[in-house]
């Protein structure tokens, strides 16, 4: 558990601070979509600038000229995310593959498709983390205490830079870890806020400058259940 949120968030820094070259999305992400009662995280529709999620019920509004990245590049991104946080360590590389498994990739957007060659590119990444297997984790700062013990166990050099505090976000409340990161001599934040709903750990991730969190928090708060 935590680990595939990680290694995600980890690529997601390395995204914001440098560009990656990571091959180029395609116009829409893949989203499932059936009339039927949603038995999937995945299940959602999207409409310029709205993203609908059934399973969970909520929506999220995001500038139009946004990119969004497709299933392609996230799992490549995964990969990226895997080398970043594990290194040589094995135990924490086999710990990693072995939460991707139950980790179902909702959304990820930014100003300009990952990997373009900008000199910074702040976004938003939406998870779902299966925790049934995990019945002590019944909160979103459960779920954090944990992240905090994997930020200290990784390679990547994580500073928390406040414990997990609550925020409500369309009347769930979400637990938020604000924490930054070094890479190239440049300091990059990242905020994680999470809630625990249906069995699954829901949580969206914010890299960026710290000039660029004002835009990313707007676009979460939009968000309504």
């Amino acid at each position: 558990m935590l680990a595939s949120t990680l290694l995600l968030a980890g690529q997601t820094m390395l995204t914001t601070a440098h560009a990656m070259p990571i091959s180029p999305s395609r116009a829409s992400i893949q989203l499932a979509q059936s009339e039927a009662e949603p038995t999937l995280p995945v299940e959602a529709s999207l409409e310029p600038g709205t993203y609908t999620n059934h399973f969970f019920e909520f929506t999220l509004q995001f500038p139009e000229a946004w990119a969004i990245a497709d299933q392609t590049v996230t799992e490549e991104m995964q990969e990226v995310g895997l080398d970043a946080l594990a290194g040589e360590d094995e135990t924490l590389r086999t710990l990693g593959e072995t939460a991707l498994v139950r980790t179902y990739n909702l959304l990820t957007i930014s100003p300009h498709p990952l990997g373009a060659p900008v000199e910074s590119n702040p976004n938003l990444l939406i998870i779902a983390e299966q925790v049934n297997a995990a019945p002590g984790v019944q909160t979103g700062e459960d779920y954090l205490f944990h992240m905090q013990r994997w930020m200290e166990a990784g390679q990547l050099p994580y500073t928390v830079l406040q414990n997990p505090y609550t925020v409500d976000l369309g009347g769930q409340t979400f637990y938020r870890l604000d924490a930054s990161l070094d890479l190239f001599g440049v300091p990059v934040r990242q905020s994680y806020l999470t809630t625990i709903d249906s069995g699954y750990a829901l949580t969206l991730i914010l890299s960026g400058y710290e000039g660029e969190m004002e835009q990313l928090d707007a676009i979460v708060e939009s968000m309504q259940f």
